[in-house]
């Protein structure tokens, strides 16, 4: 493992579980992972942990969950360090954390993880051929065959799973530039990443929706679409902490123990908001 990756787990120690294999994780091709009876346990583990039991809901639950496990330890890494992993599943290590034959706990098969094995170089921001762009490209094409397996499974139609992986991207994103005090160095990232997951094409026509963003004033509790044009001219907000309006939906509130989550994009724009700022503004 790269040394960035030690340095990241000593800021971040949240990611461990998603970055590195655990002695009982197997670790597995993306092709492995894209075989349906690898996506009919995940359903399944997702019944399990969360007792929903529609698996058009249980798989999105599960892909929502996977994809931020795949990304969010290299995208943190991206934006803190300037370092950029390659999210291309088959340059690295992709492992399943609680496999079915090695755990017989509920939930074995839900949770997945991803160490980079290479990293991607290239010229600044500004070249439409950014490392951050190449780097959704490699996940655009190493995930494809496990979206197309996840939809004919579970009968989920394959655009509702890219938005998922276009929220995922750009959610972990804004969020590390949050960490970093930097939000708009997290939202040019968001952008670079999605820009390269549409470029890449998914296929069959579907278009993999663009990043919108929002920022929330800490200390007035406004609310107010990210100024673009001073994102990329790498101005820096003042008390703006910025969050992405999500196209999306996790599926948990189908669960019996939980509610609608906070950016949840089923609730009203009001609700919303209130929830956002509640969780901000003291």
């Amino acid at each position: 493992m790269d040394p960035v990756f030690g340095q990241l787990l000593a800021e971040y120690p949240r990611f461990r579980t998603a970055l590195e294999p655990a002695a009982h994780s197997r670790v597995l091709t993306v092709a492995e992972l894209a075989a349906p009876a690898v996506i009919e346990r995940a359903v399944v583990a997702a019944g399990e942990l969360f007792g929903v039991t529609d698996p058009r809901h249980a798989g999105q639950l599960w892909w929502f969950s996977a994809v931020n496990a795949l990304v969010a330890p290299s995208v943190t890494a991206m934006v803190e360090y300037g370092r950029v992993p390659d999210l291309d599943l088959g340059t690295g290590e992709l492992f399943v954390r609680d496999p079915e034959d090695g755990c017989g706990d509920p939930g074995a098969g839900y949770w997945i993880g991803f160490t980079p094995g290479s990293f991607v170089s290239g010229s600044s921001d500004a070249d439409p051929r950014n490392p951050q762009r190449r780097s959704g490209e490699g996940f655009t094409r190493s995930v494809a065959p496990v979206v197309e397996s996840l939809s004919l499974v579970t009968g989920v139609k394959p655009a509702p799973l890219w938005a998922v992986v276009s929220d995922g991207v750009a959610q972990a994103a804004v969020e590390a530039g949050n960490e970093a005090f930097d939000p708009y160095l997290g939202v040019r990232t968001a952008v670079a990443l999605v820009s390269g997951l549409g470029a890449a094409g998914p296929g069959d026509g579907v278009v993999v929706p663009q990043p919108r963003f929002l920022d929330i004033s800490v200390t007035g509790g406004t609310v107010t679409p990210t100024d673009m044009e001073a994102v990329f001219a790498e101005e820096e907000p003042d008390g703006v902490h910025t969050v992405v309006k999500r196209a999306s939906c996790c599926m948990i509130y189908r669960s019996p123990t939980a509610g609608k989550c906070l950016s949840c994009p089923k609730q009203k724009p009001e609700e919303r908001e209130r929830k956002l700022v509640s969780g901000l503004v003291p």
